[in-house]
């Protein structure tokens, strides 16, 4: 007989609770014993009906603090969502600029290494060049040498 009293009384053990500003927020204990915020409903007619009209009933209750933990793990998960984009937009940015600084060391050793054959090459040109004109020199000199001995040795 007491519990009968106290479910007409309602919650909080006021009668007038029922009739109080419908839009009031009122904590609630729920079936597992959590404290949930909740306000009040519109119907589909679009009359208001208090949450306190369905506090007795447990599945009512249980389907908004399920919605509830479920919109705050969507959040949550919005959250890590938009970390890991931000965290993958900044790799992606390192991983360009890496990618830019090592095409430019490559071009720059490309550019050294074709600055060395260059170099090499025409060393290797003049040096051959000047090897020509020593066999010159030398095929000169021999000749004229030979023409001197035949010209010492012809007249004794």
């Amino acid at each position: 007989m007491h519990k009968k009293r106290a479910r007409e009384q309602g919650p909080l053990g006021k009668a007038d609770v029922r009739t109080a500003n419908p839009m009031k927020r009122v904590k609630l204990e729920a079936a597992n014993s959590s404290p949930v915020e909740l306000s009040s409903l519109t119907t589909s007619s679009g009359h208001h009906k208090s949450i306190l009209d369905e506090q007795f009933d447990p599945l009512s209750t249980n389907h908004l603090l399920q919605t509830e933990r479920l919109q705050n793990e969507v959040s949550s998960l919005k959250k890590q969502l938009v970390q890991k984009d931000q965290t993958l937009l900044d790799k992606d940015k390192a991983i360009c600029g890496l990618k830019a600084e090592s095409s430019e060391r490559e071009r720059d050793y490309r550019q050294k290494i074709q600055s060395i054959q260059k170099s090499h090459s025409d060393s290797l040109e003049n040096l051959q060049v000047e090897i020509r004109n020593l066999k010159k020199q030398l095929s000169q000199a021999t000749r004229s040498s030979s023409k001197k001995d035949v010209k010492e040795s012809g007249p004794s």
